[in-house]
C-alpha cells in the first residue's frame, strides 16, 4: 500500500515539476513552440549557455500567444514570425538601459544625500551627531540606529572603522562621515524620520514643485524601486512601479499607464534637471539613442511604443 501511494505521489511530482533540459533540448523546445532560430546553431547554443534559457524567457513572454504562470510550457506557442535574434536584442536593450539609468539614479542619490548632510549639519553645527539625537530625529529611529544601520557601516567602510581607531571613545563618527555611507534607502529613511517638517522642507527647498514633503518621499521611493530593478537585472520594458507617482508641476507622465517605465523616466529626468540642465539634456540624448538603436527592429519598435509607451525626449 505504501509503495503504491509513493508511486502515485512520485508520478504527480514528476508531472508537476519542470525538469532541467540540455541546451540541445532547449533548442528543440523553442522550435516546437514556433520560434524562428535565425542564428546558426553554434551561436544559438553559445547564447543559451551565456545568458541562459530561463533568463531569456522573461524577454519572450511578450511574444507568447497565451502566456500565464499556470500554463504548461509545452502549451505556449509564439506569435508567428517570432525571431530568436529579436529576443536577444530585447535583452541587450534592457541591459543598456539598466547601465544608463544606474548612472543617473546614482547622481540623484548622491545629490539628496549631500543636501541632507550639508544643510542639516550647518543648521545643527554644534551637534555633529544630530542624526542620532532624539531632539531632532524620531526616537524609534535613534533607538534602532546602531543595530540596523551603523554596525554594517562601521564594519564595511574603512574611513568609519579608522575613525573609531583614532577616536575610540566616540559612539558614532560625525554626520558628514557617517551619512556619506548611507545607501539610497537609508538616506530616505533618515529624511523620513526627521522630527520636524521644517527640516525636511529645508532639505528639499530646491524642489518647489512639490506641495507636500510626503509627495517628495513618494517620488524618491519610486526612484529607489527603479534603482533596485536596474541593479538586480529586472525586465524594464514592462516595469510598473508600486507607488502612484506624485503630481509635480511641469512633469507630464504617460497618460495611458501613469506608473509605467516611460513615466519613471520622466520622474528621473525631473530630478536630474534639478542637479544640472546639461546632465538632463545628456540623459535625454542617451535615452533617445538607445531606443533608436534597437527600434530599427520592427518587433522591438512595437514593444517600445506599446509596452514602454516611450515618447522621445525633445
Amino acid at each position: 500500500m505504501f509503495d503504491l501511494l509513493f508511486s502515485l505521489f512520485y508520478l504527480h511530482l514528476m508531472k508537476n515539476t519542470k525538469l532541467s533540459a540540455t541546451i540541445d533540448e532547449q533548442i528543440e523546445i523553442l522550435k516546437g513552440r514556433g520560434m524562428t532560430l535565425d542564428f546558426d546553431e553554434q551561436k544559438t547554443k553559445d547564447i543559451l549557455g551565456d545568458i541562459g534559457y530561463y533568463r531569456l524567457g522573461f524577454y519572450w513572454r511578450s511574444f507568447d500567444l497565451k502566456y500565464s504562470e499556470d500554463t504548461e510550457e509545452e502549451d505556449h506557442k509564439f506569435k508567428e514570425g517570432t525571431h530568436f535574434s529579436t529576443i536577444v536584442e530585447l535583452y541587450y536593450l534592457n541591459y543598456e538601459l539598466r547601465l544608463l539609468l544606474l548612472r543617473y539614479l546614482h547622481r540623484a542619490e548622491i545629490n539628496l544625500r549631500s543636501k541632507i548632510i550639508y544643510r542639516l549639519s550647518r543648521k545643527y553645527k554644534t551637534n555633529p551627531l544630530w542624526f542620532c539625537d532624539k531632539n531632532i530625529m524620531e526616537a524609534n529611529y535613534v533607538d534602532k540606529f546602531n543595530n540596523s544601520i551603523y554596525k554594517n557601516i562601521k564594519f564595511w567602510n574603512k574611513p568609519i572603522s579608522y575613525h573609531h581607531k583614532k577616536y575610540d571613545e566616540d559612539k558614532y563618527a560625525p554626520a558628514w562621515k557617517t551619512i556619506e555611507f548611507f545607501d539610497f534607502g537609508q538616506t530616505l529613511g533618515l529624511f523620513q524620520n526627521l522630527k520636524f517638517d521644517a527640516d525636511r522642507k529645508m532639505v528639499i527647498r530646491d524642489y518647489p514643485e512639490f506641495f507636500k514633503t510626503n509627495h517628495f518621499r513618494t517620488a524618491i521611493r519610486s526612484l529607489i524601486e527603479l534603482r533596485n530593478a536596474c541593479s538586480h537585472g529586472s525586465v524594464l520594458f514592462d516595469y510598473r512601479g508600486n507607488n502612484t507617482l506624485p503630481y509635480i508641476d511641469g512633469v507630464k507622465y504617460n497618460e495611458k499607464v501613469p506608473k509605467n517605465f516611460d513615466s519613471q523616466l520622466r520622474l528621473l529626468s525631473y530630478f536630474i534637471g534639478k542637479i544640472s540642465q546639461n546632465r538632463k539634456k545628456e540623459l535625454h540624448e542617451k535615452l533617445n539613442m538607445v531606443f533608436a538603436k534597437f527600434s530599427t527592429n520592427p518587433e522591438i519598435e512595437e514593444i517600445v511604443k506599446n509596452e514602454i509607451g516611450y515618447i522621445h525626449f525633445k
